[in-house]
């Protein structure tokens, strides 16, 4: 794992704060990249390498400017943000439920861009520490080691673009939220408190997008904090696409006939209804989820695969998984019959 050393600089010690910030000036040795060419990539950062999943877009946006997607969005405000020199991060938020492909997305628009791209799957336990780096001991000698936020900066910086992907950001305490403040604003940078206050900041020319989820059912204590919520520059909210969205991009994913994919999808927006609708299930079913019946019902039989993948995984109680099994039945799933001859990919 790649690190930033910063090595007694002003005498201070390691683990010692100072009052002034302190700028590395460390410039890592080129090294060379089949798809990037020769770049400074020593930094703890993703790069595309063409096997990405491909993103189908499921959203709409329409006005008297013409209809846009969500890539269409972020793509736009990505590059109008670029043309302003003062702006170098833009950050939209999503607000949807687990298992809908922001990530994917995100994977994607780093493929598009051909830029580096960091994950950050955010936990309760996540304390700023975990998200800016600590001091480290390597045999004698204690080094600081980088976290998620300065190393994608530094990519970005060496880059010119980079991405930063934060999966349900509402997931961490207020400490940790309030961390990202100063990159979200208009500081865009990160202080990091225990190497010196060393000021690690998206550069002249440079570009960070940053999309961060957030799933409405994490509650409590971990609600996004207000003044996180204010320094988005974008929020967009997801739901479940449509029966015929859904069979569409299960087609483009699986090559699934899409008239078969409609019943899969038809299934499970029942499933998805014992939540919206009637409160009887605490999770709903996600694309993911579906997808995974899908590629087992070929080997296990429509019936096992929705109980194995659906059933089991999204009733956590006994009421909940009778529940999910009254939908099978009234679908009548078992008339459903898929083999590889369904799939024309």
């Amino acid at each position: 794992m790649a690190s930033s050393k910063v090595k007694n600089q002003g005498k201070i010690l390691p683990g010692v704060r100072s009052t002034i910030p302190v700028v590395s000036d460390e410039v890592p040795a080129p090294i060379t990249t089949s798809k990037f060419g020769i770049k400074n990539l020593l930094h703890n950062v993703i790069f595309p390498d063409g096997d990405e999943q491909e993103y189908f877009p499921m959203q709409e946006y329409g006005s008297n400017s013409g209809m846009f997607n969500e890539v269409d969005v972020i793509k736009r405000a990505t590059e109008r943000d670029k043309s302003d020199p003062a702006k170098r991060v833009t950050t939209v938020f999503f607000m949807s439920p687990p298992g809908l492909g922001k990530t994917v997305l995100g994977a994607y628009l780093a493929r598009e861009y051909l830029c580096p791209y960091q994950v950050i799957n955010c936990v309760s336990s996540m304390t700023d520490l975990d998200l800016l780096g600590s001091h480290v001991l390597v045999g004698q000698e204690t080094i600081w080691q980088d976290g998620p936020l300065p190393s994608i900066i530094k990519a970005t910086n060496e880059h010119g673009i980079g991405i930063l992907i934060i999966n349900e950001l509402n997931a961490l305490t207020t400490n940790a939220q309030l961390g990202f403040n100063p990159l979200f604003d208009k500081q865009q940078s990160v202080i990091l408190t225990q190497n010196n206050n060393e000021r690690i900041q998206v550069r002249k020319g440079a570009h960070l997008l940053i999309l961060a989820s957030m799933n409405p059912d994490i509650l409590g204590v971990n609600e996004l904090q207000d003044a996180v919520r204010d320094r988005s520059n974008i929020v967009l909210f997801f739901d479940y696409p449509t029966v015929e969205k859904e069979a569409q991009l299960v087609h483009n994913l699986t090559g699934l006939d899409v008239s078969i994919a409609t019943r899969f999808t038809s299934v499970i927006n029942e499933c998805r209804l014992l939540k919206t609708r009637d409160r009887q299930i605490t999770q709903a079913p996600s694309t993911r989820g579906l997808l995974d019946w899908i590629n087992y019902a070929p080997v296990l039989g429509t019936e096992i695969a929705y109980e194995l993948s659906i059933v089991n995984r999204y009733g956590t109680t006994e009421d909940e998984r009778n529940a999910l099994k009254m939908i099978a039945r009234g679908k009548h799933i078992a008339n459903l019959m898929v083999n590889s001859d369904s799939f024309k990919k």
